[in-house]
């Protein structure tokens, strides 16, 4: 069985050490501590990438999302975004809705 280091899984999958911490302490990601460090099994990051895989295609984003979307990051380039961005993102992230991990 092939254990990574919580770095090594970040690496792989292109996030912060912090977000794949996360994931560990609250479950989202299997894992073994040892002692104060985390490793994860290589069968369970396979696992833990195809369940996300699996989320994101049953649930494709309505044309009022894509259209939301869109209109936020426009706003957010050109400067004209006075912090709602940021509150609906913070508002998104404490009700879990549609994060995927």
């Amino acid at each position: 069985m092939e254990l990574l280091t919580p770095n090594q899984v970040a690496r792989h999958l292109w996030v912060t050490d912090y977000t794949v911490y996360g994931w560990l302490r609250r479950g989202r990601l299997r894992g073994v501590k040892f002692g104060r460090r985390w490793r994860v099994a290589k069968g369970d990051l396979d696992a833990f990438v195809e369940n996300h895989r699996r989320a994101e295609l049953d649930e494709p984003l309505s044309p009022e999302e894509v259209a939301e979307s869109d209109a936020v990051w426009r706003a957010l380039r050109v400067g004209e975004d006075q912090g709602e961005l940021l509150t609906t993102v913070r508002a998104t992230l404490l009700r879990g809705h549609r994060v995927g991990v």
